[in-house]
Formats: structure tokens, C-alpha cells, sequence
């Protein structure tokens, strides 16, 4: 996940970076491999497991809302696939469904996936839209050039 978003443009271009030898993105697949230990530190596993659940039903109902706002205020824009309409309500359904069992049964997981959202706009925003700010970034490419030597790594070509 991080290495597309990295591509996209919306994670730091660190994230490309790829091992020369094995092809592979070890500063993403690092990166998650922290946080993820990070997480499971403060918890046990079920609570990990949970939290990530109830991340991807959250992004996934999104997602369905964004589908359908789309088909109301662009009805005639050109789709490559175009699937009815039925399948992304039914899935909407699911996805609410087990985000409202999800609360019930752990509320504060809600809350903490919530504000990690919360948090995860205003650095989007700084570090990706505001011009000014990514001019001051610049200390992430020194970064990445230590990678490279330490690492062996190399941006994607």
C-alpha cells in the first residue's frame, strides 16, 4: 500500500525505493512492519486484527459512498466498466452492517480508527497540497540518499 501511494505521490517518494538485488520495497514493507509492531505492542492480536477490520470496512463503505456520488453528479462521464448499480448497494449494506456490529461490540476501536483518519487529513494536506511546506521537505531526499547507501536501494526506473 504504501509504495503505491508513494508512486501516486501521496506517501513520501521514499516509499518507491526498491532493493537493487531483490526488487523489492523494503522501505514500505519496513515501515508497515513498525507500525504494525507498534500496534500489536500496545495490544494483543485480536485487538490488531480488529482495529485493521474495522479500518478497511470504514474505507470500503466510504469508497461505496464515493461510487455513488459520483454516478449522481457525473451520470455521463465515460467508464471503462461500468457495473449496475445494485452490486455497490448491496455491498454499502454489508460494509455498514459490520461496522455497526463492529461499534457495538468495541466502540472505542471506532474511536481510534476515527482519530487516526482525523489525524492522517491535516498532515495530507500540509505535506501534499501546500506548496510551501513541500519546499521545506527537502531534508527527504538526503534521507533517501542515505537509504540508497545503506540499503543498496535505487528508485524505481
Amino acid at each position: 500500500m504504501l509504495f503505491a501511494a508513494g508512486r501516486n505521490g501521496h506517501m513520501p517518494r521514499i516509499m518507491t525505493m526498491l532493493h537493487k538485488k531483490y526488487h523489492s520495497p523494503w522501505p514500505a514493507t519496513w515501515t508497515m512492519g513498525v507500525v504494525a509492531t507498534v500496534m500489536l505492542s500496545t495490544g494483543s492480536i485480536l485487538r490488531l486484527i480488529s482495529a485493521i477490520s474495522l479500518f478497511a470496512g470504514i474505507m470500503t463503505f466510504s469508497l461505496m459512498m464515493c461510487l455513488f456520488l459520483l454516478r449522481w453528479r457525473q451520470p455521463n462521464t465515460h467508464r471503462p466498466i461500468k457495473i449496475p448499480i445494485v452490486i455497490p448497494m448491496v455491498v454499502a449494506l454489508i460494509c455498514l452492517t459490520i461496522l455497526i456490529i463492529s461499534v457495538m461490540a468495541e466502540p472505542e476501536a471506532l474511536i481510534i480508527n476515527l482519530i487516526i483518519i482525523a489525524l492522517g487529513v491535516p498532515v495530507y494536506l500540509l505535506c501534499f497540497k501546500c506548496k510551501a511546506v513541500q519546499k521545506r521537505l527537502v531534508f527527504m531526499d538526503r534521507v533517501g540518499t542515505i537509504l540508497q547507501h545503506l540499503f543498496l536501494l535505487q528508485y524505481e526506473t
